[in-house]
């Protein structure tokens, strides 16, 4: 990866790992539509994931803390798009995890809350699709545009080298993404 667009780079490979998770849950929900219980770690292993990313590599504030002000030090408005909807949907990330932990432990209590765990995983799905499509397309390209290389090198060593390192996070959830993948339906 070139130093030039090392902060970008790095958050194309994070947002690879997190497309994997997603389209597991997506399985998920397709599987338990399917009247499949499927493996019941699966659903901690997710929750475990994505609260890791969100918590311990603190990926959201990483890009709030680091490459949003970045970005509007260079003139990109901090209350238009793509910052602020991004910033938004954060938030409502941060909300439906809540609400898939609550739904993931009545379903593994009870077994009767399937239908609420789908329709929890549904939205928490399209989020994560919709809001990597924006930084994909819309946060990134734009990034590059205003960044400068010695920018690009601040930002990246912010946001992947606080805590674990990169190579940590990647390995720490790799092995996670593994386990997920592997599970017998």
């Amino acid at each position: 990866m070139g130093p030039q667009r090392e902060a970008t780079n790095g958050l194309q490979q994070e947002h690879q790992t997190i497309q994997k998770v997603v389209a597991t849950m997506s399985l998920v929900a397709d599987q338990l539509e399917a009247g499949q219980n499927g493996d019941p770690a699966i659903f901690g292993d997710t929750i475990t994931f994505l609260r890791d990313l969100s918590e311990e590599c603190h990926y959201h504030a990483k890009e709030e803390r680091f490459l949003s002000p970045l970005l509007e030090a260079r003139g990109i408005p901090a209350s238009g798009c793509p910052i602020t909807v991004l910033h938004n949907e954060h938030e409502k990330g941060r909300g439906l995890l809540a609400q898939l932990d609550d739904a993931t432990r009545a379903f593994l209590t009870s077994g009767s809350a399937k239908d609420v765990l789908v329709m929890t995983l549904r939205p928490l799905v399209r989020l994560y699709v919709d809001h990597i499509w924006k930084e994909y397309y819309l946060l990134l390209p734009m990034s590059d545009k205003v960044l400068s290389e010695n920018d690009h090198a601040k930002c990246a060593s912010s946001l992947f080298h606080r805590g674990r390192t990169w190579r940590g996070q990647a390995s720490a959830i790799g092995a996670t993404l593994g386990e997920i993948g592997a599970r017998p339906w």
